[in-house]
């Protein structure tokens, strides 16, 4: 299972709505929980901007440990996410989301850690018929 940004944002943002869901499926997941790299930076920023260089640095920490492993894009996940950009230029679809859905692609992931089903249930994707997002 890759993770999005919405559930690692919101296992450390007590106030989120998706929170108790959130982390719950983060305890239930065995480590590491696999993170493309866009997705670091954006949660990054969110911790940051919204809870603070604490919150951010704890993040930080809990990768450092081994807790979430990062995925680096390949090239072939870069070119896939533009094509995915473009084609749902209208919707719009962001380059995080983007990339997210051509590693999943690539590696043949099914099931995606994201509240953001807008996004991920809209796109069509290569490998299979949907994504299985994740909490339910």
């Amino acid at each position: 299972m890759l993770w999005d940004t919405g559930p690692l944002y919101a296992a450390f943002d007590r106030d989120d709505k998706h929170h108790a869901a959130s982390a719950a499926l983060m305890r239930a997941t065995t480590p590491p929980l696999l993170v493309p790299a866009p997705v670091l930076v954006e949660v990054c920023y969110h911790l940051q901007k919204h809870l603070g260089a604490r919150a951010e640095i704890a993040f930080l920490h809990a990768v450092r440990q081994g807790q979430l492993r990062l995925l680096l894009p390949e090239p072939e996940d870069f070119e896939r996410a533009v094509e995915l950009v473009e084609q749902y230029q209208g919707f719009p679809l962001g380059v995080v989301d983007a990339h997210v859905m051509a590693m999943a692609e690539r590696l043949n992931v099914t099931k995606v850690a994201s509240i953001d089903h807008r996004h991920f249930h809209a796109v069509k994707l290569r490998h299979c018929d949907g994504l299985e997002l994740l909490p339910a």
